[in-house]
């Protein structure tokens, strides 16, 4: 892997102010924010020298350091194991960058940066037989953007007037008030937008909810048939890919990769993008 190809936006005056914003707001002292920032400084140091393996260690630590998320910092440390190699991590965090505000340079550069490891993800699947997850599709978007909380808001709204409107109509009818000028067919929109909208919001959110979304973070994992070394290897699964963990005994996670292959992997093979 090249170490130009996923530099980014490594503008030291936006990354700074971004990730110092976070430690504002994250880090109660100003010692403990100055201890993530050194951290932060070391790695971009070892980063402009093209040492990524370093840079990967002083991101490490402020990202231990850092009481919670930072899509700066998880960008940096997305394009350094990117530029070491490793294909999976350097997936993992470029996807949790993504939860920068949209259209921002963090985002737009993880974007871009995810595209071109997902080309290499797919070479190293080719050349090794290993399976990998189909890129996301535009049945993932539509669910994705069905199950957002504006489509809720939006649905819910729509309930209210619906009731709202409903309650004037049979109060008008009862000679209780002014007969309303609400057309009929306003009422069976919000009715419609109601019932149907919040039918589908659900069903979309009970799928985009359908176990705890993870990344293989090695650069292969094997999928057994059952939780345990002992157990059968059903196929090989390339690092990167994009699975949903739908079970857990122990040390292991039983995942469902999208296009239907099913299998139990270790758990510390996965980075858990998000909780069920």
């Amino acid at each position: 892997m090249t170490e130009t190809a996923f530099r980014g936006p490594r503008a030291p005056k936006v990354g700074m102010l971004a990730l110092g914003l976070a430690l504002n707001v994250l880090v109660p002292s100003r010692a403990g924010a100055d201890v993530v920032d050194d951290a932060y400084v070391s790695g971009g140091e070892a980063a402009g020298r093209g040492d990524w393996d370093d840079a990967i260690v002083h991101y490490e630590e402020a990202r231990r350091l850092l009481p919670g998320r930072s899509a700066v910092l998880d960008h940096d440390l997305g394009v350094a194991y990117g530029n070491a190699g490793k294909i999976g991590l350097a997936i993992f965090h470029l996807r949790l960058a993504l939860g920068a505000e949209p259209g921002d340079d963090v985002s737009e550069s993880a974007r871009r940066s995810l595209g071109i490891l997902r080309r290499r993800a797919e070479f190293a699947a080719a050349a090794s037989g290993a399976q990998i997850s189909p890129p996301a599709g535009w049945l993932d978007l539509v669910v994705s953007g069905l199950a957002a909380t504006s489509v809720a808001w939006v649905t819910a709204v729509s309930g209210w007037l619906w009731l709202l409107v409903l309650g004037l109509r049979w109060l008008a009818t009862a000679g209780k008030i002014r007969r309303s000028r609400v057309s009929r067919p306003v009422v069976w929109l919000f009715g419609w937008v109601f019932v149907v909208g919040g039918a589908v919001h659900w069903v979309a959110e009970d799928a985009e909810r359908f176990g705890a979304r993870a990344i293989v973070l090695e650069d292969s994992v094997e999928v057994r048939e059952g939780p345990g070394s002992h157990r059968t290897v059903q196929f090989d699964l390339q690092g990167g890919s994009r699975v949903r963990v739908v079970e857990e005994s122990g040390a292991w996670s039983k995942v469902r990769v999208p296009g239907g292959l099913r299998g139990w992997v270790s758990r510390s093979a996965l980075g858990h993008l998000a909780q069920p």
